[in-house]
């Protein structure tokens, strides 16, 4: 076996393995049961409700779907490539690739902005900058911006390094 195949063939008997794990960490039939069923009502509150709220807020509305099918009706008017056809399979990837951008980063945000956090207050909650809160909403924003920007660019860069984030980012590449 070659050395890119064991190591996929190790991703997946690790990834069944976690899976696994935390079937068994939320089934009611071992010890630390209610643990589980802790962690799955955590999950819940923290990740999987605020995520349909983002839906119903974002995606889920009209003016969406109005941009949605402008944008599609201007690239079938003006198209970017003319030599492409407009059903093809890149633009099943760029569909693809939109929800994973939209539907994925929202997870990751929502559930790590509240694992930070929780971090943060309870261990590092000495390196506040109180002068931060001094300053006008503008200066704010554009710190904000620019550390959003490189964690942004952090993301990007984990998703070259890291095998099984390439395999999801390397359709980004693919066009």
């Amino acid at each position: 076996m070659n050395n890119s195949r064991q190591k996929l063939y190790l991703q997946l008997v690790l990834t069944a393995a976690v899976l696994a794990g935390l079937a068994w960490l939320l089934s009611p039939s071992h010890p630390f049961a209610h643990l589980g069923i802790k962690i799955a009502k955590k999950f819940d509150l923290i990740v999987y409700l605020p995520l349909v709220q983002l839906f119903k807020e974002t995606i889920w509305t009209p003016l969406f779907f109005i941009i949605v099918g402008a944008t599609l009706v201007i690239e079938r008017l003006v198209p970017a490539l003319p030599q492409k056809k407009f059903f093809s399979a890149s633009r099943l990837q760029d569909f693809v690739w939109f929800f994973y951008e939209a539907i994925l980063h929202a997870a990751i945000v929502v559930f790590f902005t509240w694992g930070i956090y929780r971090f943060y207050d309870a261990y590092l909650s000495f390196l506040t900058i109180k002068a931060m809160l001094g300053l006008p909403d503008w200066a704010r924003i554009v710190i904000a911006i620019l550390l959003q920007d490189f964690c942004h660019y952090g993301q990007h860069w984990l998703h070259h390094k890291v095998p099984w984030l390439w395999n999801l980012h390397a359709v980004h590449h693919s066009q």
